[in-house]
């Protein structure tokens, strides 16, 4: 009876073991999945600080900024946010996750000079290129409350003097823009407050041709806080593009190539989204 009890309690012993063991190997391997199962993203915000943004827009693009960096940084997954603010020259700061070191340089932002979209959207290119990583889904977020004015120019492109005194400069940006559609999105934001008649026509079929993730027009400085929002959330909506989506005319958008995802159609200030 003894020998039968022994027995009894060291298979117990043995089996207790197997399975605190099984238990410890099991948690492991589920943490490992969820981090191998993280998204990457790398983000870069394009901030228009030209002398136009002076006064009560640039306050409040700083807090629309700070508040989508915030979004983009307290996600579950693994993102990091680089920065160029630009005009007629930029600066451009590396990928962080540190949402202080973001604070302080979008803080610190001054408004002058005129608007170069072209090398503003060349300088993010760069930086994706050189530092961004290469498992990692990239995006720009482009903001400007103004036409291309400065820096290089062409005449090759969709845009001619027909169409604006900067068509130049606006095609330079959309031929760079058209080589960042190869492996990033672009979302462009038009804050169109001192633009109006052809000028903002313009403008807003510029902005809309560069974007191949999304377009959002704002009016008041204060909704940018809730567009720069709205942005954050469709971005940790969105994975790997699987298709081509495209602005062809009017109020809307189409989609080309795409298989499994759906697309959602918005009147107004509408945009592409692609759930995977």
């Amino acid at each position: 009876m003894r020998k039968r009890l022994k027995r009894f309690l060291s298979l117990f012993m043995i089996l207790s073991m197997i399975i605190s063991n099984f238990s410890l190997v099991f948690a492991n391997t589920n943490g490992n999945n969820n981090s191998e199962n993280q998204i990457k993203r790398d983000n870069v915000l394009l901030l228009d600080t030209s002398g136009s943004m002076g006064g009560t827009p640039l306050k409040a693009m700083k807090t629309a900024a700070i508040k989508f960096c915030d979004e983009i940084l307290k996600s579950d997954d693994d993102n990091r946010v680089a920065l160029i603010l630009w005009n007629s020259s930029l600066r451009s700061y590396d990928f962080t996750s540190d949402i202080e070191e973001l604070k302080s340089i979008i803080n610190g932002c001054a408004a002058n000079g005129g608007t170069d979209t072209g090398a503003a959207l060349e300088a993010a290119k760069n930086l994706l290129d050189s530092k961004g990583r290469e498992d990692a889904i990239r995006n720009i977020v482009l903001c400007t409350d103004g036409l291309p004015e400065h820096g290089g120019s062409t005449t090759e492109g969709p845009y001619t003097s027909a169409d604006s005194t900067y068509y130049g400069h606006a095609n330079l940006a959309y031929n760079v823009a058209k080589e960042i559609h190869k492996d990033s999105y672009i979302y462009t934001l038009g804050f169109f407050h001192a633009l109006s008649g052809a000028k903002k026509t313009f403008g807003v079929r510029f902005l809309r041709d560069l974007q191949n993730g999304g377009y959002y027009e704002v009016v008041d400085p204060n909704e940018l806080e809730f567009t720069f929002g709205d942005i954050a959330e469709q971005i940790q909506r969105n994975v790997k593009l699987k298709g081509e989506f495209y602005y062809p005319s009017g109020d809307y958008y189409d989609y080309d190539g795409c298989g499994g995802g759906s697309f959602i159609y918005c009147s107004g200030n509408c945009y592409g989204d692609f759930l995977f």
